[in-house]
């Protein structure tokens, strides 16, 4: 687990002085220097500290930590040329370890005595099993406790199947919450509800602390789009943050609602804002800006929850529009008049756009934009109009 209230691009020495007195473990490395260039047994240790890591739970290197006789951190101390240490540590594991680990990142702390020391994250690995080739080695490794250990043929054989099982059980999941939307509609009136899924590959407990700061904050005031009091906000007005059996939620599905489970899986549903009605004219249309705003704000929500809790493997992402059938849309609809020509959606009783799979690097505005194209595309128009010509979301100030 992510051992720091804060991001990696935001940790600062306050950070690293926590962590005094804490002992190694399977996720967290102390090294007091750096591994020493054109050292060729340096080299192997390094490539087998991080390869090991990324088999097993992928964890943070400190380098620049002492540690005493009982591996505990005792007192921060600079290395030298840094910045020149981070691209040879990420250079260097690219050309001798296969696969490519997904996510290697590093991050300069300066400490307020002089110098910095040098943070290094490792994703839990998504594609692993990773294997160490240099001139002098071809193996496989995985850290227990805070060794590296050969990895078993089962043990491969097991890392393996869980890469290629990932993508399958995260889809499963997403149909799991589907049927749980289902049947609070069976139970609601007759009307649509709008729902906006992202679902790490690696769905497992305790990925997302809940009682971290930011992500309360973050859940209790998501982002949003323009003034605070226009329609297209994640929650109401009022916030009412509460526990739920897989996390924590703002809102009531009866209107708006945003959920963060552990596992990182993140949920938006709402009922509120989904039509256009016109003067003298029964028809209601989908409220193309509200769709397009809901979409972009989650995405935004869901980049900053991974982003907290340092979560760097894919997530799927998937929209379903319940109770489409026969609904109609009118492209660039705004200000509640209109005089272009309806589109209206007939394939199936619901709207489900095929999943999308974003990596951590996405930009949030270009992934929302991948995710409200195959929304229009569904009712025959080319692509979503509410984006600049350098990708960025936009909306006319009336709405």
């Amino acid at each position: 687990m992510w051992p720091f209230s804060r991001t990696l691009d935001e940790l600062r020495e306050e950070d690293l002085q926590g962590l005094i007195g804490v002992r190694e473990n399977i996720s967290l490395e102390f090294k007091r220097e750096m591994y020493p260039a054109r050292n060729p047994e340096k080299k192997l240790e390094m490539l087998r500290d991080i390869a090991s890591m990324a088999n097993a739970e992928g964890g943070v290197f400190i380098i620049g930590m002492a540690e005493d006789g009982l591996a505990q951190a005792t007192q921060l101390q600079a290395i030298p040329n840094a910045e020149e240490a981070a691209t040879r540590i990420v250079h260097t594991c690219r050309t001798n370890i296969a696969e490519v680990i997904p996510v290697i990142r590093t991050h300069r702390v300066t400490l307020a005595a002089g110098g910095e020391v040098l943070v290094v994250y490792i994703a839990r690995s998504f594609r692993r099993p990773h294997m160490v080739t240099t001139d002098e080695s071809t193996e496989f490794l995985i850290r227990q406790d805070r060794h590296n250990l050969p990895m078993s043929i089962a043990a491969i054989r097991s890392a393996i199947t869980t890469t290629e099982d990932a993508a399958m059980k995260a889809e499963r999941f997403v149909r799991e919450r589907h049927r749980a939307v289902r049947r609070v509609l069976e139970l609601a009136k007759e009307e649509p509800l709008l729902t906006l899924t992202a679902t790490p590959l690696l769905l497992e407990e305790g990925r997302v602390d809940l009682e971290t700061t930011a992500i309360r904050e973050l859940v209790k005031e998501p982002p949003t789009y323009g003034p605070r009091d226009r329609p297209g906000r994640l929650t109401g007005m009022y916030p009412n943050v509460l526990p739920t059996l897989h996390g924590i939620r703002n809102g009531l599905l009866s209107r708006r609602r945003i959920e963060v489970f552990r596992t990182g899986h993140v949920e938006y549903g709402s009922r509120d804002d989904l039509f256009y009605g016109f003067k003298g004219n029964p028809q209601k249309f989908i409220s193309n800006w509200y769709v397009a705003k809901s979409v972009r704000n989650f995405v935004h929500f869901a980049m900053r929850i991974r982003g907290i809790a340092q979560i760097s493997d894919p997530y799927l992402f998937g929209l379903t529009f319940w109770r489409t059938a026969g609904l109609e849309m009118i492209e660039g609809l705004e200000g509640g008049s209109h005089d272009g020509e309806s589109r209206a959606y007939h394939d199936d009783e619901h709207l489900t756009i095929p999943p999308i799979l974003s990596s951590a690097d996405d930009a949030a505005d270009a992934l929302a934009r991948q995710i409200l194209d195959r929304f229009w595309n569904a009712f025959g128009y080319d692509k979503c109009l509410y984006f600049d010509n350098n990708g960025g979301f936009v909306l006319p100030p009336t709405v």
